[in-house]
C-alpha cells in the first residue's frame, strides 16, 4: 500500500492555527515533531501529521478535550488552508459550483490535501447530501472542516452531522 500522505499546503494551513510569528521555543517544537514551519517539505506521513494536530491542539484549544477540540481544529484547518494559493483556489471553485456541485465533488477536493482520500456524496434531497469518507481516524476533525468549508461557502444553513463512524470510514449527513 502507498504511504498516506497529508500534503505541504495542508499543514501549511494548519499551522495558521498558531497565529504569525511563531516564537523560536514553538518553531523549535514544532522541528522536534518533524514540521519546519520555516522549510515546509512537500509532503507529511500521516503519524506526524496527527501529531501535528494533538500539539496544536494542545496551544490552540487547552480548554477542550476530544471531539470538541477536533472538530475546533476542523474548522482552524479550514480558515488556515483558505489562506494557502491552493485553499485559495480550492474555496472559489466551491463557491462557484454551490453547495451541491461543491458537495458532490468531494474526493477531488479532498486530493488537493491528500493522496489517499475517498468519498462518496449521494444526494438525499435538493438540499441534502448524504457523504462517506475513506479512511478517516478523528470523524470530529472532519465535522469541523465541513462546517467551517460549508460556513465559508454556502453560509450558516450548511449544516453537517456525523451518522455513524466505523473502522476508518465516517458516514455523514450535510444540508443547507
Amino acid at each position: 500500500m502507498t504511504e498516506r500522505l497529508i500534503f505541504g499546503n495542508s499543514v501549511e494551513g494548519m499551522l495558521r492555527a498558531l497565529g504569525p510569528g511563531l516564537s523560536p521555543a514553538l518553531k523549535s517544537e514544532l522541528v522536534a515533531l518533524g514540521v519546519n514551519p520555516d522549510k515546509l517539505l512537500p509532503a507529511y506521513g500521516v503519524p506526524t501529521y496527527l501529531q501535528l494536530l494533538d500539539f496544536i491542539g494542545g496551544k490552540r484549544f487547552p480548554e477542550l478535550q476530544g471531539n470538541e477540540r477536533d472538530r475546533a481544529l476542523g474548522r482552524e484547518f479550514i480558515r488556515g488552508f483558505g489562506q494557502t494559493f491552493v485553499g485559495k483556489a480550492t474555496l472559489s471553485l466551491g463557491r462557484v459550483l454551490g453547495p451541491m456541485r461543491a458537495t458532490l465533488r468531494l474526493t477531488r477536493t479532498m486530493r488537493t490535501v491528500n493522496n489517499y482520500s475517498t468519498s462518496e456524496a449521494i444526494p438525499a434531497s435538493d438540499s441534502s447530501v448524504h457523504v462517506w469518507c475513506h479512511p478517516v481516524l478523528r470523524p470530529w476533525y472532519y465535522v469541523g472542516v465541513f462546517e467551517q468549508a460549508g460556513l465559508e461557502l454556502h453560509g450558516p444553513s450548511y449544516v453537517v452531522e456525523l451518522h455513524k463512524f466505523e473502522g476508518e470510514r465516517a458516514d455523514f449527513l450535510v444540508r443547507w
